[in-house]
């Protein structure tokens, strides 16, 4: 499992499409990556500032640009 964490609101990047889902280039990587080395996704949004305490905290493995 791979928990990415993500603000969700950076166009083009990670950003929630008209159907509520996150979307964007950094999205559509990750879940290809994830498909490619058989590991499923687990998101996780915050703000882009808490993503970094998140990473220290080890509650998420990495995160987005956005």
């Amino acid at each position: 499992m791979l928990r990415v964490g993500t603000s969700g609101r950076s166009v083009p990047h990670s950003y929630k499409n008209e159907q509520q889902e996150l979307d964007g280039f950094d999205i559509e990587a990750i879940k290809a990556i994830a498909a490619k080395i058989g590991y499923k996704v687990e998101w996780t949004t915050a703000d882009f500032s808490g993503l970094f305490g998140m990473l220290d905290a080890g509650k998420i493995d990495f995160r987005t640009l956005g």
